[in-house]
């Protein structure tokens, strides 16, 4: 019988016994998702479980492993041709799954570096209304600014950015 009662909901974690092994296991990333488990925005909804990850984990998450999300936005996404389209679906209300575990990796990453440059510029409260907004309209509503507007904003600090990484380390 399930004693979880009407107000409770039961959530299954799941995590490979290698992030364990290698102490890279996503356990506030995931928690993260069963606590804020509605976002329309993909990159929104990964973000800010990175974010989560990399702020309270002991360790970052698997596609960054711990360093910073803008520097390897700066030097390594960004400089790719390749991640060029999935640059313009950063924040958008409508980017689906990746395949490829570059795209995926630089998907999560990017989508860390764009949550971190919310947070950082607009403040948690009003990312996270951004968060579970229903479409791109709360980015107007939220900033004034539209998703393109903020994004061109982002990638013009990325430019920006005082970097120690380069593509080589």
């Amino acid at each position: 019988s399930n004693n979880y009662g009407k107000n409770k909901q039961m959530a299954v974690v799941a995590l490979k016994d290698s992030y364990l092994s290698y102490h890279l296991a996503p356990i506030i990333h995931e928690l993260t998702h069963v606590i804020y488990p509605t976002a329309y925005s993909r990159t929104l909804r990964e973000g800010l479980a990175s974010y989560m990850q990399d702020e309270l984990g002991e360790y970052g998450t698997v596609h960054n492993y711990g360093l910073n999300p803008h520097e390897i936005c700066q030097n390594v996404i960004l400089p790719l041709a390749s991640n060029q389209n999935l640059i313009g679906f950063v924040g958008s209300m409508n980017f689906g799954k990746t395949t490829a575990i570059e795209q995926r990796s630089a998907f999560y990453v990017a989508s860390l570096s764009f949550m971190t440059y919310l947070i950082d510029t607009y403040g948690i409260d009003i990312s996270m209304k951004i968060y579970s907004g229903m479409d791109e309209d709360i980015y107007i509503i939220q900033t004034g600014k539209t998703l393109e507007g903020i994004r061109s904003d982002w990638l013009l600090y990325l430019k920006q950015y005082a970097s120690n990484l380069s593509a080589e380390s």
